[in-house]
Order: C-alpha cells, then sequence, then structure tokens
C-alpha cells in the first residue's frame, strides 16, 4: 500500500468521525436525518469489510418518494435542493465504494469530502424543511 493510500484510508476515518460528531450535536433530532447517518455508516462499514452495499436500499430515499415528502414541500423550493443532494450523494458513493474497496483510498478520499459536504448540505436542508 502505498503511503498516500495508507494515510487516506485513516484521514476518511477522522472525517467520518467529526461527521457523526456533528450529527449528535445537531437541536434537531428527525428520523430522517438519521435515515443518512445510518446509510453512511453502513457504506463505509461495507467498504471497509468489503462486503456488498445495496446502494438501493435508502430510506431516506424512500421519504424523499412519498406523500408525505411530497406534501411537506407544498411550494417549497428547498425540496427540489434535497433531491439534488440526495441523488449526487448515491453517485458520488458508488464512486467511494468501488475505489475503497480496490484500495485505492487517496482517490477514494477525495470522493469521500465530496460525499461528506453534500451530506452536511443535505442535512442542512432537511433542518430548513422542518424547521
Amino acid at each position: 500500500m502505498r503511503i498516500t493510500d495508507f494515510v487516506a484510508k485513516g484521514y476518511i476515518e477522522s472525517i467520518l468521525k467529526e461527521f457523526l460528531d456533528y450529527f449528535s450535536a445537531l437541536e434537531i433530532k428527525d428520523e430522517v436525518i438519521e435515515y443518512h447517518k445510518d446509510w453512511l455508516e453502513a457504506l463505509l462499514k461495507s467498504a471497509k469489510e468489503e462486503k456488498p452495499f445495496d446502494f438501493d436500499e435508502c430510506k431516506l430515499e424512500k421519504w424523499i418518494e412519498s406523500e408525505d415528502f411530497e406534501l411537506m414541500c407544498v411550494n417549497n423550493p428547498i425540496c427540489e435542493q434535497i433531491k439534488k443532494s440526495h441523488s449526487s450523494l448515491h453517485k458520488d458513493a458508488k464512486a467511494f465504494y468501488q475505489l475503497y474497496v480496490g484500495e485505492n483510498f487517496f482517490e477514494a478520499l477525495l470522493i469521500f469530502k465530496t460525499l461528506v459536504m453534500l451530506s452536511y448540505r443535505l442535512v442542512g436542508d432537511l433542518q430548513t424543511l422542518f424547521t
């Protein structure tokens, strides 16, 4: 393993811990936001254990496709941003998973940083929707 990959692998863990700490500090506790946290944790766990990950098993996506979401989104432009962020997250998650399992940790780190930044945006948008 290249030294850059070794360092990148550790940095991915560090970024995830920071992100999970952020979740713990959130004032708004909603199960929909928890759906995303749990999904992200499961993604990294599957990648680390080199186990298959079902990208379609996403409770947040099911909620976004629900009537409840549609009712909350009447005349609310933040909902389109939530849909776009969520779609981008899934694309980046698939790329991250492939790179991580392929032990291209440096490249995986670059994608993971984007994945986490999109997650912060998504969580912020969800918080806005719920307030």
